[in-house]
């Protein structure tokens, strides 16, 4: 991939022209000894302090009072992977941390630039030093107690993913999602798997899923891993108002056409979210350069990581996504960092729950922070029509505008959507999987067996289990065979006498 080096922007200019390096800046030469451009060692202590502090700004090929020397193009393209890869496999610097490295030009000479987001973890240099920034110095705190305690609480109170619940267990989470993703971690370096193998709660404690408060002196599950691993249960228990409403909205607007509603682990989550999605809109695909795309799962798979992973959890606003015939809209409970409309290309990558966003990282979902959102810029005008418009406020949205330009098509669902409002009538997948259930059971069934009776429905189990069979037990259109052990694995369904 061809990189295209920017002219430094008008707010980094100013810091170099300022010339001070502060908590939050810090300038280094990066000559080398040929005087081409070289990684600094030192890089590593700014790097893991301002991660502990309050993240910072680094200029590569800039000397101390802000004077360019510059970098060649090349060397700066080999410092940037170099950086990269260091910073993200935890041999350098651990938990590992998600750098934005760009490449600017300013009075003709190359110079990098490395952001480094604030973090919900207190990360430490080559496995045991713990660096905290002092005004324009990177100080090694490691024995320094209070200040280790300091960093630590301030890390915890900063972030909702962080809270201690000392109450949950093991058996509240569960199990086989934690192994998926143990088995998911590769050291990038030997290509070894370290945590296959741990136990469930060592997995959680090298995920950072597991931590002692400093305010209370207790420990425990987070709600990180609650939310990441939890079971229906427990995740209503710790995060009652995390819910993801999305809704199909093309033929009734007023209304809904279709509708996913659900409140389960962001992994499964994920999967639902974009299994519903992906029967809406065709799946054309693309060539850019010579790799062939699938437009469709980019720009869905980037926008939905974005609503789980950047989601602020302590917010009663539902996260949502709504489907209309001319656009779609994207809105999730946020702490905005740069409030307003913004320009993706000017989006500064702030991970708000950095350790949900490792685990999807793992994964393979997230790459570079910050890196989604400009994928979705480069190909969503292709495929809806449409230039995205990204609001970052207390409601973080995004909308995408989709026209006759793009070459997105309506799927066999869409149009049978539109046969359903010509016929009269305006009933979704979920009252007609009701009535379905309802004329359709003969005799004591299981849930399963239930579920295969609206299979033709495409409506995922939770969205059955949430909206059809509740509902009907709740209104008494159906009862349980055994009502004194509602979690009975013999438990059956029948129909009530009234049906």
């Amino acid at each position: 991939m061809v990189m295209i080096v920017q002219q430094i922007p008008n707010e980094f200019k100013k810091m170099l022209d300022d010339g001070v390096e502060s908590d939050t800046i810090e300038f280094k030469a990066a000559q080398g000894e040929d005087g081409l451009g070289r990684v600094p060692k030192s890089i590593y202590e700014t790097i893991c302090s301002f991660s502990n502090h309050f993240g910072g700004n680094i200029f590569l090929g800039v000397d101390d009072s802000g004077q360019i020397l510059g970098l060649t193009v090349e060397r700066a393209k080999l410092m940037r992977k170099d950086l990269i890869l260091a910073a993200q496999s935890e041999n350098k610097i651990s938990p590992a941390v998600y750098l934005d490295v760009k490449l600017f030009c300013s009075e003709g000479k190359a110079i990098l630039y490395v952001y480094v987001p604030n973090s919900s973890q207190v990360h430490r240099l080559n496995g045991t030093h713990i660096f905290d920034r002092n005004d324009d110095a990177d100080v090694d705190i490691t024995k320094q107690t209070s200040r280790v305690q300091k960093v630590y609480l301030q890390k915890q109170n900063e972030y909702s993913e962080n809270k201690v619940y000392p109450y949950a267990d093991i058996a509240d989470l569960q199990e086989k999602l934690i192994i998926r993703v143990a088995n998911s971690v590769t050291n990038s370096k030997t290509g070894e798997k370290p945590l296959i193998g741990l136990k469930p709660v060592d997995v959680l404690k090298a995920l950072g899923l597991y931590k002692r408060s400093l305010e209370s002196g207790t420990e425990g599950i987070t709600l990180a891993a609650i939310l990441l691993f939890g079971t229906d249960e427990a995740i209503k228990s710790v995060a009652p108002y995390y819910v993801i409403d999305v809704l199909i909205k093309i033929v009734d607007e007023e209304r809904y056409d279709d509708r996913l509603r659900i409140q389960i682990n962001l992994i499964d989550a994920y999967s639902e979210i974009m299994a519903f999605l992906d029967r809406y809109f065709s799946e054309p695909f693309l060539l850019d350069g010579t790799t062939r795309v699938n437009p469709r799962e980019i720009i869905f798979r980037e926008l939905v990581v974005n609503m789980l992973v950047h989601r602020e959890y302590a917010s009663p606003y539902p996260s949502r996504i709504l489907v209309y015939k001319n656009r779609i809209d994207f809105e999730n409970a946020n702490k905005p960092f740069q409030p307003g409309i913004i320009n993706i290309n000017d989006i500064r990558p702030y991970s708000k729950n950095p350790n949900i966003a490792t685990v999807f990282h793992h994964l393979g979902l997230v790459d570079e922070v910050g890196s989604g959102m400009k994928k979705v810029e480069k190909y969503a005008p292709t495929y809806f029509g449409g230039q995205p418009v990204v609001n970052d406020d207390e409601i973080f949205s995004v909308r995408l505008p989709i026209t006759s330009d793009g070459i997105s098509r309506q799927s066999h669902a869409i149009k049978q959507l539109k046969t359903v409002e010509n016929d009269g009538s305006q009933m979704d997948s979920i009252t007609i999987a009701r009535e379905l259930v309802i004329k359709s059971m003969n005799g004591d069934l299981s849930a399963k067996e239930i579920y295969a009776l609206v299979s033709g429905l495409n409506i995922t189990m939770a969205n059955f289990r949430d909206h059809v069979l509740n509902y009907l037990l709740q209104h008494n259109q159906i009862e349980r065979t055994i009502p004194e052990k509602p979690t009975s694995p013999r438990q059956k369904y029948r129909k009530t006498a009234q049906n």
